[in-house]
C-alpha cells in the first residue's frame, strides 16, 4: 500500500511545483513580449502595404477617368 506523505515531503513537492510554475510564467512573459514586438513590426508593414494598395487604386481610377475619355475622343476623330 501507499504510505501517506509527511508534511516535509508535501512542502518539498509544493515548492517544486511552485518553482516550476514561476519558471513557466517567466517563459510565457518573455514569449509574450517577443510576440508583441513581432506583431507591432508586422502591423507596420501591413499598414504600409494597405496604403500602397489604396494609392495605386486611386491613381489608376484617376488615370482611367482622364485617359479613357481622351482615347475615345481620339478614336472617334480618326473614324
Amino acid at each position: 500500500m501507499n504510505k501517506p506523505y509527511n508534511q516535509r515531503e508535501l512542502d518539498m513537492k509544493f515548492e517544486q511545483i511552485h518553482l516550476t510554475m514561476e519558471e513557466k510564467h517567466l517563459e510565457n512573459k518573455e514569449t509574450l513580449r517577443e510576440i508583441l514586438a513581432e506583431t507591432k513590426n508586422t502591423n507596420g508593414r501591413v499598414t504600409a502595404l494597405e496604403n500602397w494598395r489604396w494609392y495605386m487604386l486611386g491613381g489608376l481610377t484617376i488615370l482611367g477617368i482622364i485617359i479613357v475619355p481622351v482615347v475615345l475622343t481620339i478614336i472617334n476623330k480618326s473614324f
